[in-house]
């Protein structure tokens, strides 16, 4: 059976949206006061070329949905907003420039994340020296080791951040009767899969999981015929992937060219108008305390700038009778299995069952 996190970046839209409502970005007015001024410029970096770039583009495209709505309500505080951005290019090293550019040489506003960890870790020291509001997008537990205040991830994963993207791979194989015994860990070596890896070990750990391989792999890796075949040699019951979105295309083909059959792989496969300021520490507190109604349902910030809950999904794909998009459009072929609340049917395992 293949299970992936259910894919938050093709709800970009929404999540993007939902942040900048979280910041107090919200303009309640049906009508669109005269707007006056100079432009709020909000700035930030984002994937646009790169193995990120699918993703980094669905993200800015909700962010100019955004903008151009909030203009025609009026804008914020009766001015209009202008986004400006930078392609970071998938990678951390053009980053610290860029943030250094908005906030000097664009004179910025307000600052937001670029989508995903590596991108996001590099930015914060910019951003906390400049002590602005910071609210990423989809960066696994980048404020772990900073623990700056100003700091909010828009991400499902919670409080306990890196456990957070396996923990339902984790709980659906437990269920299972009989129930495995031996896992096999695998990560790219970026942070993001490194961070979601050291919560797979801790998820193993605590249901009482033997593992039998724990490795990473080069970001540039494309042939992962040598790494699914030494999988193999170990003989896993289940295999736990934190991987990014193209590794994870060329994981799941390579397990499929070669016959693989583990009884289960997948795991972490890839708002201003409330506080009537520009005030990074007003921002900052409202943020904080506040709990915000988004089209991503209620979100509350905990510590560390978290979701005081985590709302992450997983999802066990089943019935792909071909290569065509359309049927991944709907629930035919995708079946929620955590949380509990969410869920929408049960496992079928093993692995090999869910293919038919």
């Amino acid at each position: 059976m293949i299970l992936a996190r259910v894919r938050w970046w093709r709800a970009a839209v929404g999540c993007v949206a939902a942040a900048l409502a979280v910041a107090g970005f919200v303009f309640t007015n049906t009508k669109a006061p005269a707007q006056q001024g100079e432009p709020i410029k909000i700035g930030f970096s984002m994937a646009l070329t790169g193995p990120l770039a699918p993703n980094g583009k669905q993200a800015l495209l909700g962010m100019k949905i955004w903008e151009e709505e909030i203009n025609a309500k009026g804008g914020l505080l009766g001015r209009p907003v202008k986004l400006i951005y930078y392609d970071d290019q998938s990678q951390s090293a053009p980053v610290p420039g860029i943030y250094t550019k908005l906030m000097d040489i664009d004179k910025v506003d307000l600052v937001i994340g670029p989508y995903a960890t590596v991108p996001a870790a590099a930015a914060m020291p910019v951003v906390m020296q400049k002590g602005k509001v910071f609210i990423i997008l989809f960066g696994l537990a980048v404020n772990s080791e900073f623990n700056y205040p100003k700091f909010f991830a828009m991400i499902p994963s919670g409080p306990d951040t890196k456990p957070a993207f396996t923990e339902g791979f984790f709980e659906a194989a437990a269920a299972q009767n009989p129930k495995p015994q031996t896992v096999a860990l695998i990560a790219a070596d970026q942070e993001f899969s490194r961070n979601a890896c050291d919560g797979a070990r801790d998820n193993a750990k605590k249901h009482g999981l033997k593992v039998v391989y724990d490795k990473t792999y080069p970001p540039t890796t494309t042939d992962f015929t040598p790494v699914i075949r030494a999988i193999q040699a170990a003989n896993p019951d289940v295999v736990s992937v934190c991987s990014y979105p193209l590794d994870s295309v060329g994981i799941v083909k390579t397990v499929n060219e070669l016959g693989y059959k583990p009884k289960m792989i997948g795991g972490a496969m890839v708002g201003l108008q409330a506080t009537k300021s520009l005030d990074d520490n007003k921002l900052a507190d409202h943020i904080a305390k506040t709990t915000f109604k988004t089209i991503m349902g209620d979100i509350k910030f905990g510590k560390g700038g978290e979701w005081e809950k985590g709302r992450m999904l997983q999802v066990q794909y089943h019935s792909i009778k071909s290569t065509e998009l359309d049927q991944f459009r709907g629930m035919d072929t995708q079946t929620v299995l955590t949380p509990g609340e969410y869920k929408t049917g049960t496992a079928i395992y093993p692995y090999e069952k869910a293919k038919n």
